[in-house]
């Protein structure tokens, strides 16, 4: 068998590629198979950003936001694990 670069290099990267797809999605599938808690503990009067709060309070993500009421509600947030970061700063 001759050695092939180009065609061994393609197939190491294709199964590469698949393998980190597989990885994310099962990952992915694990994450969002337990439904998030739903965290009453801290309310936003805008019920758009009410769900992103209760998502992150849930997997205790950190909240990326440039609304006022969002960033109102940082340090109420802290002790849920919930970090709250202004995005217009960046």
């Amino acid at each position: 068998m001759q050695w092939q670069p180009k065609r061994q290099i393609s197939a190491i990267h294709a199964a590469l590629n698949k393998a980190v797809v597989t990885y994310i999605r099962q990952a992915l599938d694990q994450r969002l198979a337990t439904p998030p808690l739903r965290q009453e503990l801290v309310r936003c009067c805008n019920a758009d950003d009410q769900m992103f709060i209760d998502l992150a309070a849930a997997r205790r993500a950190r909240l990326l936001s440039k609304d006022a009421l969002v960033l109102r509600l940082a340090k109420r947030l802290l002790p849920l694990g919930v970090g709250v970061t202004n995005i217009s700063r960046c």
